[in-house]
């Protein structure tokens, strides 16, 4: 089953400490990108946390963010007496040797690094919620990805049966078509024998021949057709093969057009193209 690279997923539990909000947010990309937005304080949890995501996910580009509502019974700032100590030492030094330094505001003393500290939980209490929360929010991104993931599949496999459809019905015509050409070519013959040796005349004859003839194009169109009915029923990622068979049913498709035998060829090739450039457009977005 394809799974879609564009979720968003929310996860949020309150306690006495506050409450925590969990998001995850994805959309496509080529490889595997996460984006951490979390306070400070959790910063020592990232790593544990990015590898959490690379264990589930193979694509995306994942925008995790992290917020901690803390408690309104909690102190929300503190002053770090130790470091106060500090500068009023360097700023009682500082003051014997610049006689006439401006004094120093509380505001400008509160502003500098250090002087004030903002107040979380204890991160060592709030760990095992944390992961636990995230994994969720993680599980819940998943399902969100499957479940798009089935539509995307859904509307694919209606595009192919489109595709399968315009390649019956063209091989269906074939016969009629091939003996049009025929004629065209007997036609090209005649005219050609009046200019050119018997020689040079087969010669030209087999080209034609060669390039009217698209047997072969509509063999790899089916056979690539049934290998993207084979994938899309498949749990692993198939996005790059996906893309890398679109690829390829164009180039057949832009071949068919070259070979034209007439109108139905030449409209059944602009057909497949429309068809095959939808289904790459969804491709883009699958895992």
């Amino acid at each position: 089953m394809p799974k879609s690279m564009t979720a968003f997923s929310r996860t949020d539990i309150s306690g006495e400490f506050g409450s925590l909000v969990v998001e995850l947010k994805s959309v496509n990309h080529r490889f595997i990108e996460i984006n951490f937005k979390i306070p400070d304080a959790l910063k020592q949890l990232e790593v544990e946390l990015r590898n959490f995501i690379k264990q589930e996910l193979t694509r995306g580009k994942i925008e995790c963010i992290i917020t901690i509502h803390e408690s309104e019974n909690l102190p929300d700032i503190a002053l770090n007496e130790a470091q106060i100590r500090k500068y009023l030492e360097s700023i009682h030094h500082l003051k014997n040797e610049i006689k006439d330094s401006a004094p120093i505001s509380i505001t400008d003393f509160l502003k500098l690094p250090g002087v004030l500290i903002e107040k979380h939980p204890k991160l060592d209490n709030l760990k095992d919620l944390i992961i636990k929360v995230f994994r969720d929010a993680i599980s819940k991104l998943i399902d969100y990805r499957d479940i798009e993931g089935k539509k995307l599949k859904k509307d694919m496999l209606i595009k192919i049966s489109a595709i399968e459809t315009q390649i019956a019905s063209l091989e269906k015509k074939l016969p009629k078509l091939l003996d049009l050409n025929r004629i065209r070519l007997k036609k090209r013959a005649d005219e050609l024998a009046v200019q050119i040796d018997r020689d040079r005349l087969d010669q030209e004859m087999v080209i034609l021949a060669n390039r009217s003839d698209i047997d072969e194009e509509i063999v790899r169109m089916r056979s690539h057709t049934s290998e993207v009915k084979r994938l899309l029923g498949t749990d692993k990622s198939i996005g790059r093969k996906l893309d890398f068979l679109m690829q390829e049913m164009n180039r057949e498709a832009n071949t068919l057009g070259s070979k034209s035998l007439s109108d139905v060829t030449s409209g059944a090739a602009i057909e497949l193209k429309v068809l095959i450039e939808q289904i790459r457009e969804q491709v883009q977005n699958i895992e």
